[in-house]
């Protein structure tokens, strides 16, 4: 790492406050500058700049995030446990929502003056949120009035295995941490405004139901070809896009293939003694998705094939 200062990387020595100097030190130097965060313990696609700050460009006053959950709510308007949340969502991409939180370790951009003046209170910090810095983040910029956009659909975590035996998650996610600062910080808040919640709840309700819907439909006419069925399958199995429903219509195949994937949510499969211009047809009026994508069996697609023509 020393090394690396030849090649023009600054070294700086802060006070141990965990997650939070990533952003805090730098923010409180150079207030009038765009601030990135990332996460020592990945490694990043070399295009991770250019998705933050392509959405930069179109919405300078909010927050870009190529990772993003959905701040979810009961009933009873109450905001759910976090692990019930919309977690890693990419339906609601590039389109500004108090509701999007954004995730630290896909990188995150904050423009000048989109946080709470309170964000750098290092003492508060600590007593409320000291290892959920992605909560502190999102309610310094609820109260400050700012939304967060998905500058990416989802993106590719790729993690340095070396680096995960001590993983803030484990603590934050599995042990009960979010909830509990959650909880604390939300009071918090509550003193300064009483209605900070409200917001992020109706535009919760703004999006709640393209949550459920995905963004691609997949329409796959098949024959009795079944090692290309299953190898293209498998590829859009595998895709990095998730929010992707397949729907099989099989024109009397021989084998069994189709069969195999019943057991996937996402796929249906139709049995139909079609042509495939019926075949095709028939999958638009059944297609649930935002955008159509007639697949060829004889193809195994790329894992970022869908995402590439989404994004």
């Amino acid at each position: 790492l020393l090394d690396q200062t030849h090649h023009g990387l600054e070294i700086k020595w802060c006070d141990d406050i965990r997650s939070h100097k990533k952003y805090l030190y730098t923010m409180k130097e150079n207030p009038d500058a765009i601030v990135v965060i990332t996460d020592d313990d990945m490694i990043y696609d070399d295009q991770m700049l250019a998705y933050l700050y392509k959405s930069y460009m179109k919405y300078p006053n909010c927050i870009s995030a190529n990772r993003v959950h959905v701040m979810g709510f009961d009933e009873q308007k109450n905001v759910m446990s976090y692990m019930k949340w919309p977690q890693e969502v990419s339906q609601i991409l590039l389109k500004p929502s108090m509701a999007l939180i954004a995730v630290g370790v896909g990188g995150v951009l904050y423009p000048p003056d989109c946080l709470y003046e309170g964000v750098l209170d290092i003492k508060q910090l600590e007593e409320i949120c000291p290892t959920t810095d992605d909560l502190w983040l999102k309610m310094m910029s609820v109260l400050k009035g700012t939304r967060t956009v998905c500058a990416y659909p989802n993106s590719t975590l790729n993690l340095i295995k070396e680096t995960q035996k001590e993983a803030l998650y484990k603590i934050n996610r599995a042990g009960g941490e979010n909830d509990r600062q959650l909880g604390l910080l939300i009071d918090y808040c509550k003193k300064i405004d009483n209605n900070v919640c409200n917001q992020i709840y109706k535009d919760y309700m703004g999006i709640k139901d393209t949550l459920k819907t995905p963004i691609v439909s997949v329409i796959l006419p098949i024959n009795d070809k079944d090692a290309e069925i299953r190898r293209c399958m498998n590829s859009l199995l595998a895709q990095s896009l998730k929010e992707v429903e397949i729907l099989i219509f099989d024109n009397g195949s021989k084998g069994r293939v189709p069969q195999e994937y019943i057991r996937y949510n996402n796929v249906s499969v139709i049995l139909q003694n079609a042509t495939m211009g019926e075949e095709v047809n028939l999958g638009l009026n059944r297609a649930k998705g935002k955008y159509i994508v007639i697949a060829d069996a004889n193809i195994s697609y790329e894992t970022d094939f869908l995402k590439k023509m989404y994004y």
